[in-house]
């Protein structure tokens, strides 16, 4: 496929340990000095109080300036299939330092394990890794859900930006990951106000990426959905982000496919969330709960604080 540079919407990056003033969200976020996981990557647990609860969100803070970053998706069968994998396995597969899970994909939750292989499932929206485009801007054939899967990350080289493409036009870069709905635009919450319990609008568990103004930032967080977590809203995650200085943001995923799985000091892979689902299947279980199969899972390559891990 030629891909072509376009203008494209840019949706672009602020501070707060509350919700910015006339916010509905009604959240309160502690947000804690941060902790060093890698050259360049940090990663801070904020306490989300929230009018139905409070939850902890799992917030990695990358500088993409950082030498030695690379970035890589999950790779496609064919340009309209992919195999599910455990974002942990995906990790340990392509020797990443961390991993998200990332697109949303269709018929998600009807596969029964272990009785036999994850079966295979189209993605929703933009995928490419390496430059080669593994799923096309919008949705799959016969795929019609009441909104689009087009809110966009993309990365190339050193520079990423959120963005929001007009037509199905694919842009030249390297990386590309595709969420479900825009939340933060030039430091507002432009996420939808609905908070009622049908799809995405809910509270749930949720994946969140964002940059700064700058677009030197990178933030990709787990939200805690489920157990004693209540969850948060699209709203609530938009203020979220906002609270950790982004100045644009967009739900990635959420719910039972929420993970957040980094490579520990001593070469092990861990997960930084609570899985919401406890299915069979998992290798990495935690606080009672597995990661889920998924579609999409976006890593990172990064360089160790000390020694390689053996």
């Amino acid at each position: 496929m030629k891909a072509v540079a376009i203008a494209l919407a840019l949706v672009f990056a602020s501070d707060a340990l509350a919700a910015p003033a006339g916010s509905e969200s009604g959240c309160k976020f502690t947000v804690p000095e941060p902790t060093k996981l890698f050259v360049g990557v940090k990663v801070r647990t904020v306490e989300a109080d929230c009018p139905a609860g409070k939850s902890m969100a799992h917030a990695v803070s990358v500088e993409l300036d950082t030498q030695d970053l690379s970035f890589e998706t999950s790779s496609a069968t064919d340009p309209n299939v992919f195999a599910l994998e455990l974002p942990t396995a995906f990790l340990t597969r392509t020797h990443t330092q961390l991993a998200v899970n990332a697109n949303l994909f269709a018929n998600c939750c009807i596969y029964k394990l272990p009785l036999g292989p994850p079966p295979t499932t189209p993605l929703l929206g933009l995928e490419i890794s390496g430059g080669r485009v593994l799923s096309p801007i919008g949705n799959p054939r016969h795929y019609k859900p009441y909104f689009q899967y087009v809110s966009s990350l993309l990365i190339d080289g050193h520079k990423a930006r959120i963005l929001i493409p007009p037509g199905p036009v694919i842009p030249r870069v390297a990386t590309a990951i595709t969420g479900s709905h825009l939340l933060v635009s030039r430091g507002r919450n432009v996420a939808p106000k609905t908070g009622n319990s049908q799809e995405f609008f809910g509270p749930n568990a949720r994946t969140l990426a964002g940059l700064s103004a700058a677009n030197d930032v990178l933030w990709l967080v787990a939200v805690d959905g489920g157990g004693a977590n209540a969850g948060l809203t699209l709203r609530q995650s938009g203020d979220l982000m906002i609270a950790l200085k982004a100045f644009s943001a967009i739900n990635l995923d959420g719910g039972g496919s929420t993970s957040l799985a980094v490579e520990a000091h001593d070469g092990s892979t861990q997960l930084l969330n609570s899985p919401k689902d406890n299915q069979a299947g998992c290798t990495v279980p935690k606080d009672g709960g597995c990661e889920r199969f998924v579609g999409a899972i976006f890593g990172i390559h990064a360089s160790y604080l000390g020694p390689a891990p053996r």
